[in-house]
């Protein structure tokens, strides 16, 4: 067997092909998802329902929701529904604003228990006083998946409220 020898340069090139071919496997592997509307930094001009879509290969044990945040404060949305051709769509409410506002969008694969720590926050948010619930990514219940910085148009600069 003879030695292969690569400058620096070779092997950086040769480590970042076998890191993104390793992405793709596990990729088809484990199954994806994400969001494909609204994209990261689109101005939205409707409030205060955000239409979002998705697409996903996702494996059956998996959960998913949508989330919004600021910094570590979480206020979950949905769990994720995903048709049977793997496309997913829902509207989330994120507020009236008069004002253009920032708002971050968050897909997370959770665990069971964060599930339910969710679903019963958003059956129970009025008792609750929709007070947002303090997530560290660290934590072993959730694992962002994607998170989107979504500008949202403030009725005083030409924004629209939808039903």
């Amino acid at each position: 067997m003879s030695e292969i020898k690569l400058s620096g340069g070779e092997a950086k090139v040769v480590m970042a092909l076998v890191k993104s071919g390793f992405k793709w496997v596990q990729k088809k592997w484990a199954g994806s998802i994400e969001i494909t509307e609204p994209r990261n930094r689109d101005l939205i001009k409707e409030q205060p329902w955000l239409n979002v879509k998705g697409i996903s290969t996702k494996p059956k044990n998996k959960i998913y929701w949508l989330l919004t945040r600021k910094e570590k404060l979480y206020w979950p949305k949905i769990r994720i529904s995903v048709a049977s051709d793997g496309r997913w769509q829902h509207r989330v409410y994120v507020a009236k604003r008069a004002y253009t506002e920032d708002h971050t969008l968050v897909l997370a694969e959770v665990n069971a228990f964060a599930d339910s720590v969710f679903e019963y926050w958003r059956t129970n948010g009025t008792a609750l006083d929709w007070k947002p619930l303090i997530l560290h990514e660290d934590a072993h219940t959730f694992k962002i998946v994607q998170s989107l910085i979504i500008p949202i148009s403030g009725t005083d600069q030409g924004g629209k409220l939808n039903a």
